[in-house]
């Protein structure tokens, strides 16, 4: 949600995330049965388009929040993935994917990856308006 220009903050994004989380989930589940692999990936599409837009509104309302220090760049990715990884493990277990390790892994280290980056844009911005 670093720019929103009157669109629902972070669709685009949040599809995009539910429809590759979803076929890595299928991929790392096929195995042990297509219907399996099938309620992993919805599973995780689901988490992953909630959790991208949690993921935008986190890291903005975390961002806001620090004072001029180095938290500011840190408080936002490690509270918004700790409680998006969390979660995540957590709809997995209770949806009763055999793959958890597997099926979470990657889309929590690129969650890393994307706060980092809207975090980057939050405070480039910060920074060119003199805030």
């Amino acid at each position: 949600m670093v720019e929103s220009k009157g669109r629902l903050p972070g669709l685009i994004p949040a599809v995009g995330a539910a429809i590759l989380w979803g076929t890595w989930a299928l991929y790392a589940n096929y195995e042990h049965s297509l219907s399996t692999g099938t309620v992993a990936a919805l599973t995780q599409a689901i988490a992953a388009f909630f959790l991208t837009f949690y993921i935008s509104l986190s890291v903005a309302f975390l961002f806001d929040r620090c004072g001029k220090s180095v938290w500011k760049v840190i408080c936002p990715v490690v509270g918004t993935v700790g409680v998006q990884g969390t979660l995540l493990v957590l709809i997995h277990y209770y949806a009763k994917t055999p793959e958890i390790l597997k099926t979470t892994a990657l889309p929590i280290a690129l969650a890393t990856l994307y706060c980092s980056y809207l975090t980057y844009l939050l405070f480039r911005r910060q920074a060119a308006e003199g805030i």
